[in-house]
């Protein structure tokens, strides 16, 4: 599981990648407002296979299909949120509390509320 501090610097350096240079990133900040569109979806492959800025370089997996609806208007604490989140490792599927699971290994089913680990 990532910390929030790691999930900023993920989306920071991944956004400074896309982007091809520096930007001043602020969290309310939108993708539009700091790379082009075209660029977006270079920003999720960034994010998930980058081994020098991505979730990779911290020994981590985010499925890329996760990420494959960031828009325009996105802001960067929502995907910074949205990068934390997913990176919580297996859930178990609670439609009304999904929490992240203990890790190594993962159990089938949840041992707090009983449902599906995925």
């Amino acid at each position: 599981m990532l910390t929030k501090s790691q999930a900023r610097e993920i989306v920071r350096g991944s956004i400074e990648k896309a982007a091809g240079d520096k930007k001043a990133v602020e969290p309310d900040n939108t993708l539009g407002e700091l790379i082009s569109p075209k660029k977006i979806q270079d920003l999720a492959i960034t994010i998930v296979s980058d081994p020098k800025v991505g979730v990779p370089r911290l020994q981590h997996y985010l499925d890329p299909n996760q990420l494959a609806d960031l828009q325009p208007d996105t802001t960067i604490a929502d995907l910074t949120e949205k990068v934390f989140s997913l990176s919580a490792g297996k859930l178990c599927s609670n439609p009304n509390n999904p929490h992240p699971q203990k890790c190594c290994p993962y159990p089938a089913t949840c041992p707090e509320c009983g449902y599906q680990v995925r």
